[in-house]
Order: structure tokens, then sequence, then C-alpha cells
């Protein structure tokens, strides 16, 4: 199968800021020296970085409230992409963990 141009082109760019990332230079200097659009490379750059946070994303285990002696009235969840997911009252720690787990199986749009 042949990769599509965008596989092809995400690809060459992962390479370039791999290199860049190697070599010691400023990225000015790193795209003067490839011949590259400085503006175009930081924007690739951001980009694989941002896949590369979004796929490092990890859960800890928070003891539940009854061990730590005391009820919990409210909860936040702030997301990487700036969403926030209230519950106000106590939380039912069934319900919470089938709305965590259907949040990860959606894929977040970019």
């Amino acid at each position: 199968m042949i990769p599509s141009l965008k596989t092809s082109e995400r690809a060459d760019w992962e390479r370039h800021s791999e290199a860049w990332e190697a070599s010691g230079l400023t990225q000015r200097a790193y795209c003067e020296q490839e011949g590259l659009e400085h503006g175009r490379f930081v924007y690739h750059h951001n980009r694989r970085l941002s896949r590369s946070k979004k796929r490092d994303l990890n859960f800890i285990e928070i003891p539940c409230a009854k061990a730590l002696g005391s009820e919990v009235s409210s909860l936040q969840l702030i997301l990487p992409n700036g969403i926030r997911v209230g519950i106000v009252g106590k939380v039912n720690p069934d319900l919470l963990q089938e709305v965590l787990r259907a949040a990860g199986a959606i894929a977040c749009l970019s």
C-alpha cells in the first residue's frame, strides 16, 4: 500500500522535529540549514508535541472518599483540551467509572 501524501509529509516533519532536537541548533538556525520555512516547522513541531502529550495521558488512582473518612460533595475534572466536567452532590463511583470509560472511548478532534 502506498502511503498517502499526508502520512508521508507528517513523517517528514516528524523526522525534522527529531533531527532539530538532536542538532543543538535553534529552530530558526535548523530551518535555515535545511531550507525549511520556520513558521511551518514550528506549526508541525507543536502538532507533534500535542499528539505526543495526548498519548502520554494517564490517570492516577485516588483513594475512595470513604477511606479518607469524609464525603465528597462535588467533583471537577479538567481535561487537557480545556473541557471541564463538574458533578455537584454525592458522586456515585460506579456511574463515574462508566462516564470516564465512555469519555476514554471518544476520540478528541483537533
